[in-house]
C-alpha cells in the first residue's frame, strides 16, 4: 500500500514538472524600467491555445500509468472485485485522458471561453474584472463577483504566453478588464 501511494506522489510530481517544461522566466526589471508594452495587431480570430503537443502526450500518459496503477493495486486489495476494478479504473483513466486532449482558451470580440478538465467555462469580457498571473506560469480570470478561473490551456512559456497577453489586452482592456503589471509588461 505504501508502495503505491509513493508511486501516485511520483506521478504527481512527474507531471507538474512535465506541465512546466519548457518555461522560463523573464528577464528582472527595475520598476523605473518597467513600460506597457504596445499592443501589436490581432491575429484572426479566434484565438486558440492549447498545451503543446507534447505537454497532452506525457501528462496524458502519466494519468494513464497512475490510472493503471491504482487498478491493479485496488484489484489486488480487493480480490474478490478485481476485474471489476481493473476495468472501471481504465474507463475512469480514458474519460479524463480524453477530456485532457481538448483543454483549450479561445478569445474573440464577445469574450473568453475555458475549456478545462472539468468542463466548458464561457466568461464575456463585461463579466470579467481582471485577468492576473499565477504563481510563474498560469493565468487567472477574475470576474466581477470575486469566482476565479484558471485555465489549464495557458500554462504557457513565457515565449508563447506573449501572443496570447497580446490578444488578451487588445480584446479586453476596451471593455474595462485590467490586467496585472506583470501581463502589461510583456
Amino acid at each position: 500500500m505504501v508502495g503505491s501511494i509513493v508511486v501516485v506522489a511520483v506521478l504527481f510530481a512527474a507531471g507538474s514538472v512535465v506541465m512546466r517544461l519548457g518555461n522560463r522566466l523573464p528577464s528582472r526589471r527595475s520598476p523605473s524600467d518597467v513600460t506597457p508594452t504596445p499592443l501589436p495587431a490581432l491575429p484572426p480570430l479566434p484565438y486558440v491555445v492549447r498545451p503543446a503537443i507534447v505537454q497532452r502526450v506525457l501528462f496524458g500518459g502519466l494519468i494513464a500509468i497512475g490510472g493503471l496503477v491504482l487498478s491493479l493495486v485496488a484489484a489486488t486489495s480487493f480480490p474478490s472485485l478485481g476485474w471489476l476494478l481493473i476495468v472501471g479504473g481504465l474507463l475512469c483513466t480514458g474519460v479524463v485522458v480524453a477530456r485532457w486532449s481538448h483543454v483549450e482558451l479561445s478569445a474573440d470580440a464577445q469574450g473568453v471561453t475555458i475549456v478545462n478538465l472539468a468542463g466548458c467555462k464561457p466568461l464575456a469580457w463585461a463579466d470579467i474584472a481582471r485577468v492576473e498571473l499565477a504563481g510563474r506560469h498560469a493565468l487567472v480570470f477574475v470576474s466581477r463577483d470575486g469566482r476565479r478561473v484558471r485555465p489549464r490551456a495557458a500554462f504557457l512559456d513565457w515565449d508563447e504566453r506573449r501572443p496570447l497577453v497580446h490578444v488578451l489586452r487588445a480584446l479586453g482592456e476596451p471593455a474595462g478588464v485590467v490586467f496585472s503589471r506583470a501581463l502589461t509588461t510583456l
